[in-house]
């Protein structure tokens, strides 16, 4: 008789959330790793030299709403804005968190 070894690798993600300015964001608590590459490559390349870009990452990295209130903070003339610091390190926090290593 053949001996089956199964091994389960469920895991149940954890929240991921951060504040910024008084205001909380729930993102996504996993992707699929076809959009953590794009996170990646977003945060390398084009982030640093597009800011519209920064918007976008937010758009793979949170529910719709969530990446809409967020798009509405990096909206010039907004009362309080999320600055591209603010931004930039949230985006680098949340790949932290998926892909469970430190970015450099």
């Amino acid at each position: 008789m053949t001996e089956i070894r199964t091994r389960d690798f469920s895991r149940t993600p954890r929240q991921l959330e951060f504040t910024a300015d008084g205001e909380t964001y729930t993102c996504l608590s996993a992707v699929p790793p076809v959009v953590l590459q794009e996170m990646l490559k977003m945060a390398r390349e084009e982030m640093e030299d597009d800011f519209n870009k920064v918007a976008d990452f937010f758009e793979l990295a949170a529910t719709a709403d969530v990446a809409a209130r967020i798009r509405t903070r990096l909206e010039p003339g907004n009362p309080n804005p999320l600055d591209i610091f603010q931004a930039l390190a949230v985006a680098t926090w949340l790949i932290e968190e998926h892909s469970q290593r430190p970015m450099k």
